[in-house]
């Protein structure tokens, strides 16, 4: 029997978490004025006590903005949990890996989710290779400037995640398992983690000196048919700089590597 996927309750969780982050006066109650239902009936349908139709499922997946792609998964998930014939839910479980395999990225846990909610889990999962056998929460602290009791959290976050693991003689290993994104729910995530990786960059500014770190900008007029030719390149920079990562020896300092190229016209010429 195929592997069903994560449930339309999961995704509807993690899309009211997110928008609670961020806005705070967000609530279950503005979610559901927002996708036309009661918010009892919400309730329900998040905590598994009560179900919605594919018809009404459409018009949520509308409400909450989700892309042509993550709609047709949603509804199909709502068709799922309620179709009781095995052979047609194995048809519906297949169609929904299909989509998701076309758009590469699956599902995370939610652990894997919450890595993104905080940005000193990634440089904690990197200290593993500056510390090696020496890796604790103390040391982490130290190195990054936060809090031992924050340390000491994200390590147990990113064993939860399966990113890290640790061995009988008590050292630390990451396990090099890929952390994979969907463009349901937790990519709302990932943009939050964008955002606190630019403050960081921005503190950078004035806190790094021109040895420290690298910036440059540029601003050009530009034809939207070659922005493909633009991504290759950028995702060439990038491969080449982690693998010069990969290999560094002696490494003593934890880097982030982040760009952006947008588009700074509201419209194109015609």
């Amino acid at each position: 029997m195929i592997s069903e996927p994560i449930s339309y309750r999961q995704i509807l969780q993690q899309r009211l978490e997110e928008l609670t982050k961020r806005n705070p006066s967000y609530s279950l109650r503005a979610m559901a004025r927002d996708v036309g239902l009661a918010q009892s009936l919400l309730s329900d349908v998040i905590n598994n006590k009560r179900g919605i139709s594919p018809e009404r499922a459409i018009g949520v997946a509308q409400a909450l903005k989700f892309s042509k792609l993550d709609a047709e998964i949603f509804v199909l998930l709502v068709q799922l949990e309620g179709t009781a014939a095995q052979s047609i839910r194995d048809q519906l479980t297949a169609r929904i890996s299909e989509l998701k395999q076309s758009s590469e990225p699956v599902m995370l846990s939610s652990e894997q989710f919450e890595l993104l909610t905080n940005w000193i889990n990634f440089p904690v999962l990197e200290s593993v290779d500056l510390f090696e056998e020496d890796f604790s929460a103390a040391k982490v602290a130290n190195l990054l400037g936060i809090e031992e009791s924050s340390a000491a959290e994200s390590i147990d976050l990113l064993l939860r995640a399966g990113l890290i693991s640790s061995e009988s003689n008590g050292r630390f290993q990451k396990t090099n398992k890929r952390l994979q994104l969907s463009s349901i729910g937790p990519n709302y995530a990932l943009r939050h983690y964008h955002r606190e990786m630019l403050k960081l960059a921005a503190d950078a500014l004035e806190t790094q000196s021109n040895d420290e770190k690298f910036v440059g900008t540029a601003t050009f007029s530009f034809s939207t048919e070659d922005l493909p030719k633009a991504n290759e390149i950028l995702e060439d920079a990038f491969t080449r700089i982690t693998a010069l990562a990969k290999h560094s020896i002696a490494k003593n300092s934890i880097y982030h590597l982040g760009v952006q190229m947008f588009r700074m016209s509201k419209k194109d010429l015609s």
